[in-house]
């Protein structure tokens, strides 16, 4: 039995309890296994993204031939126009218990875990995770900037404010 902190309260609780004992926050296996369930839906939602980029690049490709376009200045503009939020990274924290882990290959450990049903061997994984710094639990509404994506793998690696090296975890945990 692994101790992490309540993402919560921040107070000691055990990997193997269901809320935290002294806020009632829900924990560990429970809380992240609902996240689980609604990966294929950010894998179907990544690939009708990756099928309309693809759709648009070859409809701006084949018009290129027949007329001049002015796409570089159009690009200009829209960048002009984009929130400062958008242009430099920053997102925020979805509502909910979101993991990260400081590699994709952990995080992908996890997922598996995790879809398989192996309460313990996920449980260890997150519990030993936090114990040694490579898993952490996000806040809702922290703020964090976008480091990378993996879109058709419904991943993506971010960095909180003020740290230099960031987390992988799910594209629904930030906005």
């Amino acid at each position: 039995m692994a101790l992490y902190p309540c993402p919560e309260c921040k107070r000691e609780i055990s990997t193997d309890a269901k809320a935290c004992p002294h806020c009632g926050k829900r924990a560990g296996w429970e809380a992240t296994q609902e996240r689980w369930k609604a990966m294929p839906k950010a894998l179907r939602i990544g690939i009708m993204g990756a099928v309309v980029f693809f759709a648009l690049v070859m409809a701006v490709s084949n018009g290129t031939d027949k007329q001049p376009t002015n796409a570089p200045a159009q690009a200009v503009q829209a960048a002009a126009t984009a929130s400062p939020k958008a242009l430099d990274g920053r997102m925020t924290i979805q509502p909910g218990d979101w993991i990260g882990y400081r590699d994709r290959d952990t995080l992908e450990r996890a997922t598996k875990l995790a879809t398989q049903g192996d309460k313990a061997a996920y449980t260890q994984l997150m519990g030993n995770g936090i114990a040694r710094g490579i898993c952490t639990m996000f806040k809702p509404g922290e703020e964090v900037f976008l480091e990378e994506n993996a879109l058709l793998a419904g991943l993506v690696k971010i960095r909180r404010k003020g740290e230099i090296s960031g987390w992988w975890t799910n594209f629904e945990a930030v906005k």
